[in-house]
């Protein structure tokens, strides 16, 4: 799923940071909503057990405030709906596998995270990413 940095770049939006006096200002690339949720599903599957449970459960927090804050209008789903076949593919692929058929794995890594975090769980985890999928199959 390395196309999901790909993506982020290629459909990242130039946003203009102003310093505070407004003398300096500089301009870079941020990625989509969308591009954001394919590339943390790519990280959270390919951390390594050693690397701890606090990125697996940094990466689960991201997926799903990304889902729960920037798809209320159905924004990401649209975005990624929109990807090419197949990417498209294997973003759904890692959502099905990551939230909804691991979904009591991944809300356990939220759990090892911080007070927010243990409050998700693995029903609200599935429900957020059936919404995506119902639109990326």
């Amino acid at each position: 799923m390395s196309g999901a940095h790909r993506y982020a770049l290629e459909s990242a939006t130039p946003v203009t940071l102003l310093a505070r006096d407004g003398d300096v200002r500089a301009t870079v690339p941020v990625a989509t909503a969308g591009a954001l949720v394919a590339m943390k599903l790519h990280a959270i599957q390919d951390r390594r057990p050693a690397g701890g449970l606090d990125k697996r459960a940094s990466d689960a927090w991201d997926i799903y405030r990304l889902l729960l804050d920037l798809d209320r209008t159905g924004d990401v789903r649209r975005e990624l709906a929109g990807l090419r076949q197949p990417l498209r593919r294997a973003v759904s692929a890692a959502l099905r596998q990551v939230v909804v058929q691991q979904s009591r794995r991944t809300a356990g890594w939220l759990r090892a995270g911080d007070e927010a975090m243990a409050t998700v769980n693995a029903e609200e985890l599935e429900a957020l990413a059936q919404a995506v999928l119902a639109t990326t199959d």
